[in-house]
């Protein structure tokens, strides 16, 4: 990581806008300041949609393709510049920063396919008695100022799926991007300029919501808000932006489906599916595993879900998001942590403790060798349990639907 302070500036019609006022950028993993952006204001706002509004974007459809694709390509030309700029401000994976821009390439380069195909329609009249020979064209026109309110999980591929289709479509956008994570999304406006976009068709602002947030909502200008972000915020959206179109993509209820057909491999493979389906990218994703639903057939069995993985010092939060959400499903109603150490039965107590309590009980079984039933969690070591294999005369099958520990193969 980089000690340099990456100092940015709105993009406003071209023009890097700079503010008294700023926004830290914050590294997730350590807390330390690695960037700055203005604190924009409602005037700045204005502004942007003013130009926006006051432009007439007459590119091409040839041209259009050529910006879009040009982009898709010096994003690859740049990845290693671009993922390592997502991975400061989101805390992502090189891997997975990578892979972000690789998804950015392709909703840019087949954008460019799209926008090259005529998208107008011929309707015959003469389809009724009354119908007349001939024939109605129809042609599609740009809206032309569009409002983009996008989020922090995917700071690159977020924004492109709001400007690729606006340039495709000849409209303005102007975007506020969230001040978590606005980096990105001024390197990705800069690149964009340098392939040929008019400046005045892509605007970025940063700035807090309480000062930013209505204008980007409300003023006249504005043809069209899209956002995608939390239900709350798009009812709010909803409620103030007046007679606009709106596109607003709040997130999903994605289910993980286990049906009855599986053999003991296969679910073993649909338990490390769920783990990373609820908790890759800390689950802010809107295709993260929420539900999992479970063939009656399977659960009245004696399976149980077993999953192998570290259950030490800084992975218990992990453990607890994965037990709050088969609890919560109804696919667990009883949960086994299993850790390696003494000190762990404590720490992951109080862990579960802390993030679960107002749901869910949690037991050392050491401490509840009478009452451990009355839990939905019972903590204990792997250690405690293999001693003249103890576990046998404890535990029945049925007593766990979800086993979680890094040695769990070795006893159950």
């Amino acid at each position: 990581m980089t000690d340099k302070i990456i100092n940015e500036g709105m993009r406003i019609g071209g023009k890097t806008v700079h503010t008294d006022n700023k926004i830290d950028v914050i590294y997730p993993f350590t807390g330390k300041v690695i960037g700055t952006v203005p604190a924009g204001t409602a005037e700045h706002a204005q502004k942007a949609f003013d130009i926006a509004a006051n432009y007439k974007p007459n590119l091409s459809r040839y041209d259009r393709q050529k910006i879009l694709q040009k982009t898709a390509e010096t994003l690859v030309e740049r990845k290693e510049q671009i993922s390592d700029l997502i991975s400061l401000e989101s805390g992502l994976s090189k891997q997975d920063t990578l892979y972000e821009v690789g998804r950015a390439f392709d909703v840019f380069s087949l954008t460019a396919q799209l926008c090259i195909q005529d998208d107008g329609e011929i309707y015959s009249c003469d389809l009724t008695p009354h119908g007349k020979q001939r024939k109605i064209f129809t042609i599609r026109e740009p809206l032309n100022t569009i409002s983009a309110i996008t989020p922090f999980n995917h700071p690159l591929n977020m924004v492109a799926h709001k400007i690729a289709p606006s340039i495709a479509t000849n409209n303005c956008t102007v975007c506020k991007q969230t001040e978590l994570t606005p980096l990105t999304a001024m390197l990705l406006a800069d690149i964009l300029y340098e392939c040929g976009l008019p400046p005045e068709m892509f605007s970025i602002l940063t700035g807090w919501p309480e000062d930013i947030g209505n204008e980007v909502i409300k003023n006249k200008n504005i043809d069209l808000i899209t956002f995608t972000g939390s239900v709350g915020v798009g009812k709010l959206i909803a409620e103030n932006a007046g007679y606009k179109r709106t596109v607003l993509e709040l997130g999903g209820n994605d289910p993980l489906i286990v049906l009855s057909d599986l053999d003991d491999d296969d679910l073993n493979k649909a338990a490390d599916l769920a783990i990373m389906g609820a908790t890759k990218n800390s689950g802010q994703r809107c295709t993260a595993v929420k539900r999992i639903l479970v063939q009656e057939s399977v659960a009245d069995g004696n399976e149980r879900f077993l999953f192998e993985m570290a259950t030490g010092t800084g992975k218990t939060l992990t453990s607890a998001a994965i037990i709050k959400l088969f609890l919560r499903s109804g696919n667990a109603k009883r949960v086994l942590f299993l850790v390696d150490r003494l000190e762990l039965e404590e720490q992951s107590r109080e862990a579960f403790n802390d993030y679960l309590k107002t749901d869910y009980t949690t037991v050392i079984y050491k401490e509840n060798r009478n009452d451990w039933r009355r839990a939905e969690i019972m903590v204990t070591t792997v250690q405690s349990l293999m001693v003249n294999n103890k576990y046998r005369s404890i535990f029945s099958p049925t007593d766990f639907d979800l086993v979680i520990s890094d040695e769990a193969a070795m006893i159950f």
